[in-house]
């Protein structure tokens, strides 16, 4: 019998007494405290020029903890929602649950993270490029600032990879409910899903004005920039692209049986969705029910889901817009 897979280190961490809010700061204050020794162990002058990324990095990884919990609960809650879309049985319904927090691969991908992370942290000549040129001139600083890079990426990565799988295991599932056109509402949390998980990523970028980045172009700093909007696709088709089908092929057979009906074929209708209800069912009545199917729009869609994805998207925008508007403003204050 296959073992079953443990939970990624980033839920492990926020899966015992401490809330997960309680965990993340925590964590902020160990990477504080390391930052502490290696100035007190090298000086100011080791960690001056790149403070901001010091600060976005270590908010970055306790932030990344945080929401990911966050997210992977919210996930927990939609897969209860759709559970009751299917006739799955008990047993399959646990084993679906188990697998949402534990994605397959998860370390293999955290393994060629880390080298990823390392690789990052010698481009232009960076941390592990003074490392392997034996520049040890800060050593202090230049390892744990590797490692730093390293951790973000990992962190970035196995909650990417909790994401995709939890969404993937959705679409997985929708492939095998039975849709009912009359009550498209109730698919709507397919989307809420894919859209909830895109928050972890938008909600990175809104952190670098808030910690000192000015300029738009210091978001490229960022390692998840490399995989920000390949990731936000993902998390938002994955889900919907199986949805969208089997909502189109409901419609595609609704109304043929519909255009049945309306040439005399009336009794096609008991394989129809409105078959409890023919009773003196009529012309005009198959008429209005044929629009009705026809205007189901093939994409579970509503507007507090619309109005949530357009507020996840411009939190950081209006972040970068403060920040500079607050930076012209001390500019301004200083000339005066």
């Amino acid at each position: 019998m296959q073992k079953p897979l443990k939970q990624p280190f980033i839920l492990r961490i926020t899966n015992g007494r401490l809330n997960h809010y309680v965990v993340g700061i925590i964590v902020l204050l160990v990477l504080a405290l390391i930052w502490r020794l290696v100035i007190f162990l090298e000086g100011w002058q080791s960690i001056s020029s790149s403070i901001n990324l010091i600060i976005f990095f270590s908010v970055t990884i306790s932030y990344t903890i945080i929401i990911t919990r966050v997210i992977v609960n919210g996930h927990l809650r939609d897969f209860e929602q759709i559970n009751r879309l299917t006739d799955f049985t008990e047993e399959k319904k646990q084993q679906l649950k188990d697998a949402l927090q534990r994605p397959d691969s998860i370390y293999r991908l955290t393994i060629v993270a880390a080298f990823v992370g390392i690789i990052h942290s010698a481009l232009g000549r960076g941390p592990f490029y003074n490392i392997i040129t034996l520049n040890f001139k800060y050593i202090y600083f230049d390892v744990w600032m590797t490692f730093l890079i390293a951790l973000i990426w990992m962190t970035i990565t196995q909650a990417g990879a909790i994401f995709i799988g939890s969404l993937k295991l959705f679409a997985g599932i929708s492939r095998q409910i039975n849709i009912n056109l009359l009550n498209v509402e109730q698919l709507t949390v397919f989307l809420k899903a894919g859209i909830r998980s895109t928050l972890a990523f938008i909600g990175t970028y809104a952190l670098f004005p808030l910690l000192g980045f000015s300029r738009f172009e210091d978001m490229f700093l960022n390692p998840a920039v490399f995989i920000f909007i390949p990731l936000i696709a993902a998390m938002i088709l994955i889900p919907i692209i199986p949805i969208r089908k089997k909502i189109r092929m409901a419609k595609e057979k609704e109304l043929n049986l519909i255009n049945r009906a309306l040439k005399g074929e009336k009794d096609c209708l008991k394989d129809s969705q409105i078959s409890h209800d023919l009773h003196n069912i009529n012309i005009i009545d198959l008429i209005t029910y044929k629009k009705t199917i026809m205007s189901i729009k093939e994409i579970p869609f509503n507007v507090p889901i619309a109005l949530r994805f357009l507020f996840y998207i411009i939190i950081p925008l209006l972040t970068w817009v403060a920040a500079s508007l607050v930076d012209k403003i001390v500019v301004a204050i200083l000339k005066y």
